[in-house]
């Protein structure tokens, strides 16, 4: 009988136990599970960057179409398509033989009416000296006096007529009128040419085209609703299907102040440097 009791008081202190080890892991999980960690931070104030996209074509920085001021015939063409010039080289040439046929002619004429007025001069001091003097008629004086003003006078045309022989040539020989790279030979050596007339080849009155590509211009059109958050000065990246993958960069250089009657939309110049000549003028270009 007392051993029962000893072992029924036995059993009850185990459960006693369990139940209360049972409580404390219970109480433990659920502490570990209502438990969030929480990360503080200092609130930084930051812009927010808004970006746009636009298409335009690419435009050389400058391009002229080589013309002479006179007409005659394209005698040489000293450069091709693709050649890279520099500011002042010749081009190409109009026949010259009749224009140094004129400005010798005009040399010559002036040397003449040189030594006309040289005559004329002194006879016309020496007139002077006799009127003085009252040995001399007035018509003898007037007539002196109206032949030292023609001497004079045919002396300023000779060297008028020099200098139109001396332009003539000049312009017989056209040159290049900034640094840049031949994009187009617009006519071929011995081919009559006339500038006043529009040429007479249906291409034109150029003999070639020059572009300077050195830097290059992208005008895209932005709508009324935008243009106002696009300023001088704004930096914008470009690519081109040519190059994929590489950016070039530029800026926003003009903005026209008026819209497009048609479209509503406002003309902005984006400048590009171009120091290796990879983009090319009529690229489509994404900004």
């Amino acid at each position: 009988m007392q051993r029962n009791i000893i072992t029924g008081f036995g059993l009850t202190i185990l459960l006693i136990a369990g139940l209360w080890g049972c409580s404390n892991k219970s109480k433990q999980e659920t502490g570990e599970t209502a438990t969030v960690p929480v990360k503080i931070s200092k609130v930084q104030r930051g812009n927010i960057t808004e970006s746009y996209s636009f298409t335009g074509n690419i435009q050389p920085w400058k391009e002229v179409n080589i013309v002479p001021d006179l007409p005659g015939k394209v005698a040489r063409i000293y450069v091709e398509v693709g050649d890279r010039v520099e500011q002042g080289q010749i081009l190409a040439e109009l026949d010259t033989r009749t224009a140094k046929l004129q400005l010798e002619q005009a040399e010559a004429g002036l040397a003449v009416a040189q030594a006309n007025f040289h005559s004329a001069s002194r006879d016309w001091e020496r007139m002077q000296n006799l009127h003085k003097k009252g040995t001399l008629s007035p018509q003898q004086y007037e007539k002196a006096q109206l032949a030292y003003e023609a001497a004079k006078a045919q002396l300023q045309q000779a060297k008028a007529a020099l200098n139109l022989a001396k332009h003539q040539l000049e312009v017989s020989i056209m040159k290049a009128p900034f640094n840049g790279i031949i994009t187009g030979k617009n006519i071929n050596e011995g081919e009559y040419i006339n500038p006043a007339m529009g040429g007479m080849r249906p291409q034109g009155s150029s003999v070639v085209t020059l572009m300077d590509l050195s830097k290059v211009k992208i005008e895209i059109h932005v709508s009324e609703r935008d243009v106002g958050k696009i300023h001088i000065g704004q930096k914008a990246n470009i690519t081109v299907d040519a190059y994929p993958g590489k950016k070039f960069h530029g800026e926003v250089s003009n903005i026209n102040p008026a819209a497009d009657p048609m479209t509503r939309s406002f003309a902005v110049e984006i400048t590009v440097a171009n120091p290796e000549m990879k983009l090319r003028a009529g690229m489509f270009a994404r900004v």
